[in-house]
């Protein structure tokens, strides 16, 4: 089976203005995208936020699957309505993230602590929707390595399109190394159809996965890989996994012009902050260049210099500047 590959949710940096962009000059090997969560309102479903991130007119990419975190069944019930009512046919369940504004409220991650709650929370789910596409995206637990078991166990109840899933524990957050042992495991013992996710920063980081998984006898069981953080700080991630051409898709007509890489991410970067700029104004574009240079940086780092003048720049023409020294090359 042919692996798909898609683009993680990383909230604030890939709104739709960043997935627009990233496809618009990066388009090959990306096969999806995973919105940044949506928390469901007591009144209201989203923020205006919220609604023009996942609007369908706003979303000029292949594909767009929205992501909702809560651990109340009648806010994602709220919320899944709404979202269905947009034309989205899939949503997706934030059950990893390990953030501990989120955590404290039980949500993401922390959702795993209980897989008695969580059961009856996909219950109620299901009887109120039964023709719900849904999909998860997990980790292997929250405490301990031993929750997985019942983890599983809940998973294999219910029809789930796939399930993403990042093999740490909720409290290791991003830290240490990934439990391969166990996301093979769950890829051997899980109905559903799994996606990896996890340090996914290079064409090596992947064909350990897949070695291992190959090595397992489990290769038709792994469906798809999601990339975040290494997509940021690589913007032709994807393409190199794919190992596609290194000709860049420019222009209205989407004309074949052929740049160097660097210069293909500074004209990536700069058109998603001049639409940035239109959107939120100088002081949100450069805040938002800098926290994708923060991802950027650790890739040229023979540009410390100049890239520690980025970070210090007051405004997005000063940042520019020193980001023109560093990519905008033939």
């Amino acid at each position: 089976m042919e692996l798909k590959y898609y683009v993680a949710p990383l909230e604030g940096i890939t709104n739709y203005i960043f997935r627009n962009t990233l496809y618009k000059h990066f388009p090959r090997g990306i096969d999806g995208f995973c919105s940044p969560f949506i928390v469901p309102k007591l009144k209201r479903a989203m923020t205006v936020r919220e609604f023009k991130d996942v609007l369908k007119e706003n979303n000029k990419v292949n594909a767009l699957v929205p992501q909702v975190l809560t651990r109340s069944p009648e806010g994602f019930l709220f919320l899944a309505d709404k979202l269905r009512n947009m034309g989205y046919e899939e949503i997706n369940l934030n059950l990893g993230c390990p953030s501990g504004t989120v955590t404290a409220s039980g949500k993401g991650a922390a959702f795993l602590k209980d897989p008695i709650e969580l059961e009856n929370f996909f219950k109620e789910i299901y009887s109120s929707m039964p023709d719900l596409t849904l999909s998860v995206k997990t980790r292997i637990g929250y405490e301990k390595l031993e929750e997985l078991e019942d983890l599983i166990e809940v998973y294999n109840l219910f029809p789930f399109k796939n399930i993403t899933i990042h093999p740490r524990l909720g409290k290791e957050m991003y830290r240490g190394n990934v439990h391969m042992d166990e996301f093979l495991y769950s890829l051997q013992k899980l109905n559903a159809d799994i996606i990896y996710n996890g340090d996914i920063k290079n064409s090596e980081n992947r064909d350990k996965v897949l070695s291992a998984v190959k090595e397992a006898g489990l290769e038709n069981k792994l469906t798809g890989i999601m990339v975040g953080r290494g997509l940021v700080s690589d913007p032709l991630l994807l393409e190199r996994l794919n190992a596609k051409s290194k000709e860049g898709r420019n222009g209205e007509n989407g004309e074949i012009v052929k740049y160097s890489e660097d210069k293909r991410v500074y004209n990536f970067l700069t058109e998603y902050t001049e639409l940035t700029h239109e959107e939120m104004g100088e002081g949100p574009a450069l805040q938002k260049l800098k926290e994708i240079w923060g991802h950027m940086s650790l890739r040229y780092t023979s540009f410390e210099r100049e890239g520690k003048k980025i970070l210090k720049s007051k405004t997005v023409s000063e940042a520019f500047e020193y980001l023109a020294q560093i990519l905008n090359h033939d």
